[in-house]
Formats: C-alpha cells, structure tokens, sequence
C-alpha cells in the first residue's frame, strides 16, 4: 500500500499559493499511484474558508483514483460535521 501524508496546510484561498500547493500533493499522488492520501490536521485555516472553498475541494478530491483521509486538526475540527461532501474519495 502507498501512502502519501501532509498536514497543516491551513488553506485560505482558491487558487493561492497553499491551494497550487495541496493540487500539486493530488498530482504527485496520481503520478505515483498511490492508494492513500493521509491529510493530518487542519486542511482549512478556519471554518468560514472551508464554506468557501467546498466547491474546489470536490473537484479535486473526485477521481483521483485514491481515497483521501481527513484527519481534521484544530483549526477545521468544525468543518467535517456529519453529511458533509468534500468529494467522491474524501474520508473523514
């Protein structure tokens, strides 16, 4: 099984410097055909940007050909609330 971890991205923004950062982990993560993306803690600066941002996020975590966890942290513990979709592959 291949696994690729990241953590604390603290996303804020569409298309700013952290979102090209987590696309280019989901490109490396297709690349390299791994099984699993392990995010650990605080994907989202803060709630309100995890509103915001939803849409993208399920662009990107949809077909990806790996399952992507979630392990919320701190900063986003109140944005993975039951029933919530984040995309076809998102675990949470």
């Amino acid at each position: 099984m291949k696994i690729l971890h990241t953590a604390d991205i603290h996303l804020r923004g569409y298309q700013d410097e952290k979102w090209k950062t987590l696309q280019k982990i989901v490109d490396i993560g297709k690349r390299e055909k791994i099984d699993v993306l392990a995010i650990s803690g605080d994907l989202f600066d803060k709630g309100i940007d995890a509103e915001r941002l939803r849409p993208n996020i399920r662009e990107i975590f949809s077909k990806t050909g790996f399952k992507i966890l979630i392990i919320p942290g701190n900063h986003d513990e109140d944005s993975f609330e039951s029933g919530l979709y984040y995309g076809e592959d998102a675990l949470f």
